[in-house]
């Protein structure tokens, strides 16, 4: 935004064999305040989610964080 300020979101659905779901949602932004060592951090990168196995599941992440 021409202010600065910014704004993410995303949803997210798991669907397994059996057809259960899981619904997740994520939500970020300048609006969130941040406190002690990581306030004015700054950052970006990949996520890899996969499903390892029936009942197992995870994920990497992939990036920077920067401290000022």
């Amino acid at each position: 935004m021409p202010d600065g300020s910014w704004k993410g979101s995303g949803t997210c659905t798991n669907t397994y064999k059996d057809g259960d779901k899981l619904y997740e949602s994520w939500e970020e932004g300048s609006h969130l305040k941040m406190a002690g060592k990581y306030q004015g951090a700054s950052g970006g990168g990949t996520y890899f989610y996969e499903n390892l196995a029936d009942t197992f599941s995870g994920g990497t992440y992939n990036g920077t964080v920067q401290l000022r």
